[in-house]
């Protein structure tokens, strides 16, 4: 699958992925790529075990407050 649309987005994450970052919120509407995205990213670290989150906005408090937890940990 290729997303021809999202050229800057994988710049950003081959560029984050290089800084060693391993959270990220990816957003966006229903077939932008999201998913694929998260493949990608997970391929660039190297891991296998990534967490899709579908969160609504108010539970999105919550996922941030895990993830500089894990990220500080």
């Amino acid at each position: 699958m290729n997303f021809k649309y999202q050229a800057k987005a994988i710049k950003q994450l081959e560029a984050l992925a290089k800084a060693d970052r391993h959270s990220l919120l990816i957003s966006g509407i229903q077939g932008s790529g999201k998913t694929y995205l998260a493949n990608l990213y997970s391929q660039l670290l190297h891991i296998s075990d990534f967490q899709i989150v579908n969160t609504k906005v108010s539970e999105l408090r919550e996922v941030i407050d895990i993830c500089t937890e894990n990220n500080t940990a």
